[in-house]
């Protein structure tokens, strides 16, 4: 489990910068991350972070519907 910790760790941190500096392709990223911390949240029983991060997957796919419209 640490190392999907990990994963979505950077995912998020690389998603972040890339959205921040206006390269689009960092939604996907960040929307990947969150699915794979909501995973990681349930599997660990952090229920509140798997919460967390299944608003910025809604979050994320608002950006990703946003960049294509």
């Amino acid at each position: 489990m640490k190392k999907l910790e990990a994963i979505f760790s950077i995912l998020a941190m690389l998603g972040a910068l890339l959205v921040a500096n206006q390269i689009h392709v960092g939604w996907p990223i960040f929307l990947s991350s969150s699915l794979l911390g909501t995973i990681w949240g349930i599997k660990t029983k952090n229920y509140w972070i798997a919460g967390m991060q299944i608003f910025f997957t809604c979050t994320n796919t608002m950006g990703l519907i946003n960049y294509f419209l």
